[in-house]
């Protein structure tokens, strides 16, 4: 920080630190986004007046009526502490743009000014028929390992199905094992869908050799078509993430029993089936 006081006129860079995080992450066209600025005073000094930036867009989307931010200021930032900023935004576009913003924030003290910061992305969505929207392929795939792993063997239900394939006899389970808002772990096939993060989905596959390509379908309780996951994979086991806080899940009320299908390679009878419930609590 050098010796200057609160008279400096230039400004210095640091000493502040910026995170921008932008919900939901899927939307349809023309809904609003919450983006949410976490402001960090990593100096030895007690800093005033510290505040937000105005937001800036980032991607192919469009913003438009985007809010100021809330609170305007934070008075006092002392040593160690942060201070949070909210703004909301309409977002629009067509499907498949991206949207994410970036901001910065300054602060009396040095003439403090932060490191401009990017939040997460997002992706717009199509609807399709009466509220009910269309997802992109997307997952994220990981080994059955540690204690999400452990549980699901331990706790979650599975259903098994063979059939003959050119890769041999494989066969294959789905387990599920649910990330709660606290961070604990809930297997099994039923879920409070207000109190999960995420769920889960792992296939263990049994009798399959060299690469292929997973397919997983998620069907809403009234059967339509809510998300499909396409992976490639060369292990024994697969891991899906469903998003399920801040998703449309909860937004929309879509509790009730779901279904998942799971699929090798091209094949058009699914090699298991397995219902997971979620409900209002």
């Amino acid at each position: 920080m050098g010796t200057k006081g609160p008279s400096a006129k230039t400004p210095f860079v640091g000493d502040l630190d910026v995170a921008l995080r932008v919900t939901p992450d899927h939307v349809v066209s023309g809904m609003h986004v919450q983006v949410e600025m976490t402001v960090t005073n990593t100096s030895p000094h007690r800093l005033t007046n510290v505040t937000p930036s105005a937001l800036r867009l980032v991607g192919t989307a469009t913003s438009s009526a985007t809010s100021e931010p809330r609170p305007a200021v934070q008075p006092v930032l002392e040593p160690g502490e942060s201070a949070s900023f909210s703004s909301t935004a309409t977002v629009t576009g067509w499907e498949g743009q991206t949207y994410a913003f970036s901001g910065s924030a300054s602060a009396e003290w040095d003439a403090i000014v932060a490191r401009r910061a990017v939040s997460n992305r997002g992706t717009l969505l199509k609807l399709e028929g009466p509220g009910q929207p269309k997802y992109p392929d997307e997952s994220r795939t990981v080994g059955a390992s540690g204690a999400a792993a452990e549980d699901a063997a331990g706790t979650a239900a599975a259903s098994t199905v063979a059939v003959s394939a050119a890769v041999g006899n494989p066969s294959a389970t789905l387990q599920f094992v649910g990330v709660n808002l606290d961070g604990t772990l809930t297997g099994g096939v039923q879920f409070g869908g207000t109190l999960l993060q995420d769920l889960r989905i792992l296939a263990g596959w049994d009798n399959v050799s060299g690469g292929h390509i997973q397919r997983l379908d998620l069907y809403l309780p009234d059967g339509a078509l809510y998300q499909r996951f396409s992976t490639s994979f060369a292990h024994a086991a697969v891991e899906t993430e469903l998003q399920v806080n801040g998703s449309w899940i909860t937004q929309h009320a879509l509790f009730g029993s779901w279904r998942v299908e799971l699929y090798l390679d091209d094949a058009r009878t699914p090699i298991a089936s397995e219902v997971f419930v979620l409900t209002p609590g």
